[in-house]
């Protein structure tokens, strides 16, 4: 939609227009985006690539590479990275390979590369089984490097992404072939949200009409307390929502991503004490850069006990709605007040099983509010 704007004429003269001619002469041509990032990144995306500490961040460890390293691979889509190694580390040749399948983020970093004149900046347009030493100049790559973001990430873990990536890659990396980010950590977090819950909350009766049907439907994989559920995990910009935290930060897996992805499913168990009502499990990926650089997806303030949280504007975060916990709401459902018996109770403990496939990228987590 757009608007038919007359340039240097008034209202009536464009209605009074007597021939079609002088009436399109009175139209500007429509906003269409020529530049094509509007059309690759949204605009969490495009506040990300103007994020003066994420890329702070990356340009501290940059900084301190081996200069032995010459030949230096970046997976991904859009990003400023390649160019910010090729002016940290004039003497590399960076290459960049996007397998985002997206033919305009492949447009916009050849323009982005073009008009920054970067000439020790080359992309190759080859997916990643075509791969061969030849496309890097005859020379092993000597470091892999990502930002944890892809534009077609859905949950926090499908930014591992690069890990899955140049597991692949084995013939053309050298044998001591640095990785950045070297290791990700998904992390969890018991929160109380004041609105977001409402999202899966039952209806009930809505002006005269009764919509339990639809509560049960919505409802129908409630188990109970004191029994395992597979978790529905969703994703949301919680910094749209506010929120309280209820629960320490806890790492539910670590992922080594220097190392190449083991054939094995990664699985793990934890168990949190909430310290109030919780109705929302919140997860992220911290990705660390070293042992001390960490640019994480979480929330970007020291988290307290009934204090509220301010998550990151620039990544997605993983939900988890615990439906013992989403009856509490004023609803005027007759049956609200039977329901408020099963809600969850202060000062709970949540066990949880996590299993991550390593052949998909899919993570299956169930959860057991006791």
């Amino acid at each position: 939609m757009w608007f038919k704007v007359a340039l240097n004429r008034s209202c009536s003269q464009v209605e009074n227009s007597k021939t079609p001619t002088e009436e399109l002469a009175c139209i500007p041509e429509r906003p269409i985006c020529h530049c094509t990032i509007h059309n690759v990144c949204s605009r969490l995306r495009l506040a990300a690539l103007n994020s003066k500490p994420l890329y702070q961040a990356f340009a501290h460890i940059l900084r301190k590479l081996d200069k032995s390293k010459q030949t230096v691979l970046f997976l991904g889509d859009v990003s400023l990275l390649p160019i910010l190694v090729s002016i940290l580390q004039p003497h590399t040749r960076v290459f960049v390979v996007s397998c985002c399948g997206s033919s305009f983020a492949e447009r916009l970093m050849r323009q982005i590369l073009e008009v920054n004149r970067m000439a020790n900046v080359q992309f190759v347009g080859k997916e990643l089984h075509q791969l061969s030493l030849e496309d890097f100049g005859g020379k092993k790559v000597d470091v892999v490097l990502a930002e944890p973001h892809l534009s077609a990430s859905s949950l926090p873990w499908d930014n591992l992404f690069y890990w899955h990536w140049w597991s692949s890659l084995e013939d053309v990396l050298s044998p001591h072939c640095t990785v950045l980010p070297v290791r990700g950590q998904l992390k969890l977090m018991a929160v109380n949200f004041d609105n977001l819950w409402k999202l899966r909350a039952p209806v009930g009766i809505v002006e005269g009409f009764d919509l339990s049907l639809f509560d049960h439907l919505t409802q129908n994989n409630k188990s109970g307390v004191g029994k395992w559920q597979t978790a529905d995990i969703e994703s949301h910009h919680l910094w749209e929502y506010s929120c309280q935290s209820l629960s320490a930060q806890s790492t539910l897996m670590e992922f080594s991503t220097d190392q190449k992805v083991p054939t094995h499913p990664i699985s793990a168990q934890l168990s949190i004490t909430t310290s109030g009502r919780c109705n929302v499990l919140v997860l992220w990926m911290d990705f660390y850069l070293d042992d001390h650089t960490v640019v994480s997806a979480g929330p970007q303030n020291v988290c307290e006990a009934g204090r509220s949280v301010q998550w990151t504007r620039h990544s997605v975060q993983g939900v988890v709605f615990l439906p013992s916990s989403l009856d509490h709401s004023s609803s005027t459902s007759e049956h609200a007040s039977a329901d408020k018996q099963n809600a969850c109770t202060p000062n709970a403990e949540i066990r949880l099983s996590a299993v991550y496939n390593t052949n998909t990228g899919q993570l299956e987590l169930k959860y057991c509010e006791e």
